[in-house]
């Protein structure tokens, strides 16, 4: 279908206004027209698989972030970035862990500067089923160009998009998820949601070892976002159509006191404790240095 059909509406989502009246408007005007369509109270739920738009999507403004709606020339072009800008600053979008890498590449693609997420890392990772095996994600290497690295040469932290570990272990999927993040280069909120069965608190073993398995990207993620402010992570119990509250379980990455480890020893800590010394001990790792015996700790 041609621009020419979906101008009524565009037209529609400028505030009635044509294209060429619309960007004429003074800036304070046009954000507030496009924050009617392009800003959402709700999480938007990202659905990599259904590329198709719907009346329903035209409704709500994703007519206005289609290039070749909006019209040809500069004043098509303004249009489709400040609605792109605004979509992708503005809201919070929820994104399945294994959908990750394709829509960061779709946002990057598009221009937009994303800012808020929510990742939903299931405790049974759909990819883990050999009959929906994910070929190898290739955005990573189309970002890294994006970001003038095509020469080859990475900075220190680029191996977090790799799905190998420096030690050439292959890594887990969630965590090969996890580590498209490492692409962007801000975010006000990044909530890790840790979705499945059992305990609402993360006592269970399922909801452990997949915690476990995540612990140390999501340090990383926290040191390089801002820490536990900006990045949290919760348990979210999912049992057939059944969905709790999440379970707020972010503490478990801050640093336990020597006091608290005193607790540990005696009987006498509370489970979320309990919990931070784990953490420690799994966000350490042992690296040899010179030497026969000689290691080194650090946290990865």
């Amino acid at each position: 279908m041609s621009a020419e059909y979906f101008r009524p509406q565009v037209v529609k989502m400028l505030g009635n206004h044509s294209p060429e009246e619309f960007v004429q408007l003074p800036q304070a005007q046009r954000t507030k027209i496009l924050e009617k369509s392009q800003v959402k109270t709700l999480k938007i739920p990202v659905m990599v698989e259904d590329s198709g738009m719907d009346d329903d999507d035209m409704e709500h403004g994703s007519v206005l972030r289609q290039r070749d709606l909006v019209g040809d020339g500069a004043v098509g072009h303004q249009i489709f970035a400040e609605a792109v800008q605004m979509y992708y600053d503005r809201n919070t979008f929820s994104v399945d862990s294994h959908w990750l890498g394709e829509f960061l590449s779709q946002a990057d693609e598009e221009g937009g500067c994303l800012k808020n997420i929510n990742v939903k890392v299931w405790l049974e990772h759909p990819y883990d089923d050999p009959s929906m095996q994910d070929p190898k994600d290739t955005s990573r290497d189309e970002r890294l160009v994006r970001a003038g690295r095509a020469d080859g040469a990475e900075a220190e932290e680029d191996y977090d998009l790799n799905f190998w570990s420096p030690a050439g272990q292959q890594l887990p999927k969630a965590v090969q998820d996890l580590r498209h993040l490492f692409s962007l280069t801000s975010l006000r909120t990044l909530l890790i949601e840790v979705i499945g069965g059992g305990a609402k608190d993360g006592s269970d073993l399922n909801t452990q070892l997949k915690v476990r398995e995540i612990s140390r990207v999501v340090k990383r993620l926290m040191d390089k976002f801002g820490g536990s402010k900006r990045v949290k992570v919760e348990k979210v119990v999912h049992i057939g159509e059944e969905w709790l509250p999440g379970h707020s379980i972010t503490t478990w990455w801050n640093a336990p006191s020597p006091f608290e480890k005193e607790q540990l020893m005696e009987g006498s800590t509370s489970f979320d404790t309990v919990m931070r010394i784990q953490m420690e001990e799994w966000t350490l790792v042992h690296e040899k240095v010179a030497g026969p015996q000689a290691t080194r700790l650090y946290l990865l």
